[in-house]
């Protein structure tokens, strides 16, 4: 009988090492051919119906140019993410055109500085000085004679967005407009500097209009009323800031308006606040209250709180004033922090909040639905005031005198019949003032109500398909996504488990096999 011969131990080498080189071709070839594969329940990762179907439909050349500098691209690496987002939407359609260009040498800042593209300022530390560099990271939509700018971006998370709102305002020749008006004595370019630049950012344009005790100059400030009473509903949104000044024309012509189908977003509280300076409360308009129970809609009397809330401190034992809040330190139950919820994503803030009691019975006479659109937690109660005046220091002791309950701090109205909303009441006129914004975002902006306010503009115009798309994307430590100086020793740990790890196991594999079939050509040749 005739013995089979052993294998050699070339032919073994030769076996092992071409499974060692296929291995390590085909990591380099996954390393150059990037593809992400989604599999998470929700599509995260996958562009949505919306934004492929907006992308499909743009039929003329779109060019679109990302501007971003490598300064930015080292401190913040999720940009790496938004490129890679861009090349795949821009896959969409074979007429938009994608081109990203560095903008760090001079000639191209100056360009864009002429194009009217914003830049940012970021502090660059060394370990023998401190300066600050001008850097950018905007999207430019070239669609005909028609441009749009996304102004600034740091990460993926708003990217799809942005890029189908755009997209859509520019194939559809479309501006959105929102009416914007101050009722309680503040002025938008100071009061509200934040929300009218938030607002800008997010596609918006908005127009600003006057209640008549705010008019100075009646040619170059055009009255509330002149939209309200011209009998054309407009398709933009009013956004109403405060309603203590408003008057009982003002009032009732607004009721007319949004009975009529107006859209309206009101920020109201049954009171105001002086936040400047002593945080005392003021009872607020009747008037405007009486208006609201027209559509299932009463404010309660006395502020919400809530043991789930804000962090602070004051400078002093009694103080109450802005320029006071130095550190956080206690919970000042009068700024109540609402938990992630269907209608606010991220959570949000709220300040000095009025409760909202809903009475359906009263909004079906109208035929309109009233429904709760925001919730504080479990632990919320009312501030009672104690011989007529509230107590609002930030050094006070709070004890509810009730039992604790679920407070309502927004509603929405809708025509009995109809999906899209009119109206929505929200019980806090300050949560989008400059001043508070400052106090609460330190060093890390805090905007998220600014992003509910843009959220319910989109719901108001029958749009909420899209800001649905701000929340899918979510960061993870991915190696191209961590800061420089943690990079270096998750490089190492990355390149170990991808590199030398197979390579131990495929050598560990050939000594194996090797040994097996050794053993068992020896075991066939004894007998």
């Amino acid at each position: 009988m005739e013995r089979k011969r052993e294998p050699s131990d070339r032919y073994l080498f030769h076996k092992t090492a071409v499974t060692i080189i296929t291995a390590v071709l085909l990591l380099i070839l996954s390393i150059i051919l990037i593809h992400r594969f989604d599999f998470t329940s929700s599509k995260k990762y996958t562009f949505s119906e919306l934004t492929e179907n907006t992308a499909e439909s743009v039929s003329q050349p779109l060019s679109v140019t990302y501007y971003r500098s490598q300064t930015l691209l080292d401190r913040y690496p999720t940009l790496k993410d938004t490129e890679y987002l861009l090349r795949q939407w821009a896959s969409l359609n074979s007429n938009i055109s994608l081109e990203i260009k560095e903008a760090s040498d001079t000639k191209t800042k100056k360009l864009l500085e002429t194009e009217g593209i914003p830049a940012q300022q970021i502090e660059t530390t060394t370990s023998e000085s401190e300066s600050f560099t001008t850097v950018y990271s905007a999207i430019v939509m070239d669609y005909g004679a028609d441009r749009s700018i996304i102004p600034y971006l740091l990460d993926p998370s708003s990217l799809e967005y942005n890029l189908t709102r755009y997209t859509a305002n520019l194939t559809e020749r479309k501006t959105d407009y929102v009416m914007i008006v101050c009722g309680n004595g503040a002025r938008l370019d100071q009061d509200y500097s934040y929300m009218m630049s938030y607002l800008i950012n997010q596609g918006f344009t908005p127009v600003e209009f006057y209640i008549s005790s705010a008019v100075s100059d009646r040619e170059t400030q055009p009255l509330i009323t002149d939209i309200l009473n011209s009998g054309n509903i407009p398709e933009a949104p009013l956004i109403i800031m405060g309603t203590s000044e408003f008057s009982k024309e003002e009032t009732d012509a607004l009721e007319r308006y949004i009975l009529s189908g107006g859209k309206a977003f009101i920020a109201t509280q049954n009171y105001t606040v002086n936040i400047l300076d002593g945080w005392e409360i003021i009872k607020g308009n009747e008037y405007f209250k009486r208006m609201l129970f027209t559509f299932g809609i009463y404010l309660d009397e006395d502020p919400v709180c809530d043991e789930q809330s804000l962090k602070i401190s004051s400078a002093g034992q009694a103080e109450t004033s802005l320029n006071a809040i130095n550190s956080k330190s206690l919970r000042y139950p009068l700024w109540p922090e609402l938990s992630r919820q269907k209608n606010a994503p991220l959570g949000l803030i709220q300040f000095w909040p009025s409760g909202i009691v809903i009475d359906e019975e009263v909004s079906e006479l109208e035929n309109y639905r009233a429904e709760p659109y925001l919730y504080t937690s479990e632990k919320s109660w009312h501030l009672k005031p104690y011989d007529g005046k509230y107590t609002t220091s930030t050094s006070a002791r709070y004890t509810p005198d009730e039992k604790y309950f679920t407070a309502v701090t927004s509603a929405v109205i809708t025509k009995t019949n109809k999906k899209v909303p009119d109206l929505i009441v929200y019980g806090d006129q300050y949560g989008f003032n400059t001043q508070i914004l400052n106090v609460i975002s330190s060093s890390v902006p805090d905007f998220r109500t600014l992003n509910f306010l843009s959220d319910s503009i989109l719901k108001l115009t029958g749009r909420e398909e899209l800001s649905e798309l701000k929340y899918k994307f979510t960061q993870t430590n991915t190696l191209n996504k961590m800061q420089n100086e943690n990079r270096s020793e998750s490089k190492n740990r990355v390149y170990t488990l991808i590199i030398i790890l197979p390579v131990i196991l495929n050598i560990a594999a050939y000594c194996a096999v090797r040994f097996y079939r050794r053993r068992r050509f020896y075991e066939k040749n004894q007998y």
